[in-house]
């Protein structure tokens, strides 16, 4: 009789037997029930393990040089629903920036506008790298109006940065690059923002032709709840929004690895032992999830925020508006980070603005509840010259965000 050979545990198998040893006799019940068993395979206790988060190591520890060295720093910008849309072309002293078609967020954004937000952050953060490696960047927009999904898909350029040679010199933002993480849990409510960085975060935004709104006053607030909520309740009452929303959620370890982007579990904001329940349950059924993320807007996101914004342009539809509010966007994010501020978007009643306009209910007199709302919506950024684009909220946060997955150079990088 031949001997059977002994082969080795695949590595979910010895990060299980580890965790089990970790938690003694106590935990047999648990590891006979499969629970031990279903956590180690959801990454509970490395959940920021494998090349998915490899980007956030890798920036710290690069070894490259030229215009190729910013792209580490580009591809941790800050997108929509994480999508990440960038693709990047790099010359000798340029990096010419495209949108990714693809990566898309269907009636979530049917007009790109989000997208190109998305993609003025990785603008943005790219100027901020370049002095550190000694470069200038001087960026030059591709103008267009935005006006739906191309159906043929493909890249689409949006911004060419000229890299100009000067002394190496780091921008004071440039180490917050791979500390900025989004935060969706509870903030301190009664910890007031000093009004001096308030002023400076306006002049920033003026900086990219971007007017700044901020809510705090409990009559702003109750306005821009209302507001919030309204849109909220009627998105994930649209099929179509819930579905393109759902297409870029991660719920399971070897989704956030294979895709290495998106939403994941560990990004949400929940409590730590919901947050591990939640991973190792079965997934909640969409009505569910959609119910919690309608309580969680109100109940947590705006009843713990101090304040909440608006970030307003000229032409909520126009390419150039949207990316530099997009290179607004991340400035005061990563200004937000070195001071200890967390900031969260939250863009659904913009992103309900164009649900409307995409289902030609804008011009309907039909709608008695587009109609309230766009009242409602309007009055937000009353006073105010252009179109609100942006919304999100701001404060301090009881914890620190937590890393999203990220696509590596290989997946960014077009040939030359």
């Amino acid at each position: 009789m031949s001997k059977q050979k002994n082969s080795a545990p695949d590595p979910s198998k010895r990060r299980f037997l580890k965790t089990a040893a970790k938690l003694g006799g106590g935990a047999l019940v648990m590891v006979t029930g499969g629970v031990v068993w279903r956590a180690v395979e959801q990454d509970v206790f490395s959940p920021f393990d494998g090349p998915a988060f490899e980007p956030w190591q890798d920036w710290k520890n690069q070894q490259l040089s030229g215009p190729l060295a910013l792209l580490p720093s580009a591809i941790l910008a800050s997108s929509p629903h994480n999508t990440q849309p960038w693709l990047f072309l790099v010359s000798d002293n340029q990096i010419r920036v495209y949108a990714d078609i693809e990566r898309n967020l269907g009636s979530f954004d049917p007009y790109l506008r989000e997208m190109h937000i998305g993609l003025g952050c990785a603008v943005e953060n790219i100027a901020v790298a370049a002095p550190a490696f000694g470069f200038q960047a001087a960026v030059d927009y591709h103008d267009r109006t935005l006006t739906g999904i191309p159906d043929n898909g493909g890249a689409q350029l949006v911004a060419s940065i000229t890299l100009i040679k000067q002394t190496p010199a780091e921008h004071p933002l440039y180490r917050s690059i791979p500390e900025r993480h989004t935060y969706r849990g509870d903030y301190i409510r009664d910890r007031a923002l000093d009004s001096r960085i308030l002023e400076r975060f306006k002049e920033v935004a003026r900086s990219e032709h971007v007017e700044l709104v901020l809510y705090s006053t409990p009559e702003e607030r109750s306005r821009f709840d209302d507001v919030m909520m309204h849109a909220t309740r009627n998105i994930i009452s649209d099929r179509k929004m819930v579905h393109d929303s759902e297409a870029w959620f991660r719920l399971t370890a070897d989704d956030v690895q294979k895709y290495r982007d998106g939403v994941t579990m560990d990004s949400v904001g929940l409590p730590g032992p919901v947050n591990v329940a939640a991973k190792i349950l079965p997934p909640m059924s969409p009505d569910q999830a959609n119910e919690v993320w309608l309580n969680k807007t109100r109940d947590s996101h705006l009843a713990t925020a101090p304040m909440t914004a608006m970030l307003v342009v000229r032409d909520r539809y126009n390419a150039v508006d949207n990316l530099r509010a997009g290179r607004a966007w991340q400035r005061l994010h990563l200004m937000a980070t070195r001071l200890g501020l967390a900031m969260h978007p939250m863009n659904q009643p913009v992103e309900w603005v164009d649900r409307l306009r995409m289902t030609d209910q804008l011009s309907s007199t039909d709608s008695t509840d587009s109609t309230e709302f766009m009242t409602k919506f309007s009055q937000l950024t009353q006073g105010y010259e252009g179109e609100a684009t942006f919304a999100f909220r701001l404060g301090w946060a009881k914890q620190k965000g937590a890393l999203s997955p990220r696509r590596g150079m290989e997946s960014v990088l077009i040939p030359a």
